[in-house]
C-alpha cells in the first residue's frame, strides 16, 4: 500500500512539474483561393465570389487565380468551373483552403469542363 501511495505521489510531482503550453489559436478567417490552369489559353469560367454570387466570364486568360476570406465556421458553398474553347485543351481547377488543396478536378479533350464545389 505504501508503494502505491509513493508511486501516486511521484506521478503527481511529475505532472505538477510539466508546463502547460496552449495550442496556437485558430485564425478567425479561412483564406480561400481558386486557381485555374492548363494548356488552354482562354476558358469560359464560373465561380462563387466572396459575396456568395455566381460570376460568369466568357474569355478568361490562364493561369487565373481569385483569393478571398470567409469568417470561420461557415458551411459556405464554394465553386469554380472552367470550360475550354478548343478540342485539344486540358483544364485544371483547384480550390485551396488556408493554402492546402481542398478540392481539385482536371479535364481534357473536346470542350473540356472541370468543376469543383463543396462546403467549407
Amino acid at each position: 500500500m505504501l508503494k502505491l501511495i509513493s508511486f501516486n505521489a511521484l506521478l503527481l510531482l511529475v505532472f505538477l512539474g510539466c508546463k502547460y503550453e496552449p495550442l496556437e489559436p485558430i485564425p478567425e478567417f479561412y483564406t480561400i483561393k481558386y486557381e485555374i490552369k492548363g494548356t488552354a489559353k482562354t476558358v469560359r469560367t464560373r465561380h462563387i465570389n466572396a459575396w456568395g454570387y455566381l460570376e460568369l466570364r466568357s474569355f478568361t486568360s490562364l493561369p487565373w487565380t481569385y483569393e478571398f476570406q470567409y469568417k470561420r465556421p461557415t458551411g459556405t458553398y464554394v465553386m469554380v468551373s472552367a470550360q475550354s474553347h478548343v478540342i485539344t485543351d486540358t483544364v485544371m481547377v483547384i480550390i485551396y483552403r488556408d493554402n492546402v488543396v481542398f478540392l481539385s478536378d482536371t479535364s481534357f479533350g473536346d470542350n473540356a469542363v472541370a468543376t469543383v464545389s463543396g462546403r467549407l
